[in-house]
């Protein structure tokens, strides 16, 4: 739709009249007023022939924005091509810990992580996938694999010792990811830290299952309610409910 120069004048004018008094700018003031003034003759009805022209491009856009599984069958495939592993559950949009909402027939997106969530109004499906693939690769440029997997040792430890009874931690034995997911929300900072924010973190770091001389390995249990879902960043999903660390003997000491 083609801008109004009427109104944008009136915008300036209003702007620099505000900026003036402010900067006790008397000629400037005064020129901006009398700007202003030169705008009434057949100013609202310019308007309101603007808004009656405005109102059926609106309707238009609410009848191209009303049927949110249509929607999300858009949103999809512009989303693969971009490498970003999304997954579809009706008209909601799964990425890693990323809830993504549809209600386009009253006409806004929301975007969960946690307790963070992101009402979007903007709905030209162009803008919302940039704005989506910008929140992801903010997410995994985040994640410091080396730091993430020190904390999982030091949890695994101590959840090993208790759990097998033994004061040294018996590696290549498995322990729940309940029970390494409940320490990791022990830190006041861990407030906004959710199950799916630690299962993302936990598919992200499959992508290196070696760390110095310890290897990661996920596996599960006979009892199908305590499986989780966890997605890596290349888009795979893997069932898993426990973890097991290996401590490797380096080569020179094995000889």
């Amino acid at each position: 739709m083609q801008k109004l120069k009427d109104l944008d004048r009136l915008h300036k004018s209003y702007s620099t009249l505000l900026v003036s008094l402010k900067n006790h700018n008397i000629i400037q003031a005064e020129t901006s007023t009398k700007e202003i003034l030169e705008l009434q003759d057949g100013f609202w009805e310019k308007v309101n022939t603007y808004i009656e022209s405005a109102t059926p491009e609106i309707e238009d856009l609410k009848n191209k924005y009303n049927d949110n599984q249509a929607y999300a069958d858009v949103l999809m495939p512009m989303l693969l091509s971009r490498s970003i592993p999304v997954e579809i559950d009706g008209t909601k949009l799964l990425i890693g810990p990323m809830d993504i909402e549809i209600h386009v027939n009253e006409h806004y997106l929301q975007i969960s992580m946690g307790r963070k969530k992101l009402r979007v109004s903007n709905l030209e499906p162009g803008l919302v996938v940039k704005l989506i693939e910008k929140t992801y690769r903010k997410l995994n440029s985040s994640f410091n694999a080396n730091s993430f997997f020190k904390r999982l040792l030091k949890a695994y430890g101590f959840v090993n010792t208790r759990m097998y009874s033994s004061r040294e931690v018996k590696y290549g034995f498995s322990v729940a990811l309940k029970e390494l997911f409940d320490l990791f929300t022990l830190s006041p900072a861990a407030s906004d830290y959710k199950l799916e924010n630690f299962l993302w973190d936990i598919g992200r770091l499959t992508a290196t299952t070696n760390f110095d001389n310890y290897r990661l390995e996920l596996g599960y249990s006979r009892d199908v309610n305590k499986m989780y879902i966890i997605k890596t960043a290349s888009g795979e999903t893997i069932k898993a409910s426990t973890i097991t660390i290996h401590k490797e003997v380096p080569q020179d000491e094995s000889k």
